[in-house]
């Protein structure tokens, strides 16, 4: 599970333009990363994430604000990573309704790269079994 975790950490660095200080982004869970009892009602689900980070400094925060049609509160916290901007939720497991159904929201996980692009991935199920994410924005 860590090594996953750090293998999707790694995936591309920076170069180029600097990104917006404050954005939100809204992108799709298109792509199974790990399929073990993935929910099907979230495949290409629309996820929202705000951002307000103070690159300079490295400091803020993320915050994703919907998945699919629900409008939900987790905060994302910067993990200090090199190559690009990467943040982490750190919640226990929280059951999440969405809408008639409902799901083990394990971590979330959102990357901004530069020239800015973005990427989110979601950890479901008690360990984290089941993990979606999005294209990386082009």
């Amino acid at each position: 599970m860590k090594k996953l975790l750090f293998l999707l950490l790694l995936v591309t660095s920076l170069s180029g333009e600097a990104a917006p200080e404050q954005g939100r982004v809204q992108l799709q869970l298109t792509t199974i990363e790990r399929d073990n009892q993935c929910p099907s009602f979230l495949h290409n689900a629309d996820v929202v994430v705000d951002y307000d980070y103070d690159f300079s400094r490295n400091r803020g925060l993320a915050y994703l604000r919907q998945l699919k049609s629900e409008k939900v509160n987790y905060t994302l916290h910067p993990l200090g990573l090199s190559s690009y901007y990467a943040f982490m939720s750190d919640i226990s497991p929280t059951t999440q309704p969405i809408g008639d159904e409902k799901v083990i929201v394990y971590r979330i996980i959102f990357h901004i790269y530069k020239p800015f692009k973005t990427r989110v991935m979601l950890m479901l199920g008690e360990q984290g079994e089941c993990i979606m994410s999005s294209e990386v924005t082009a």
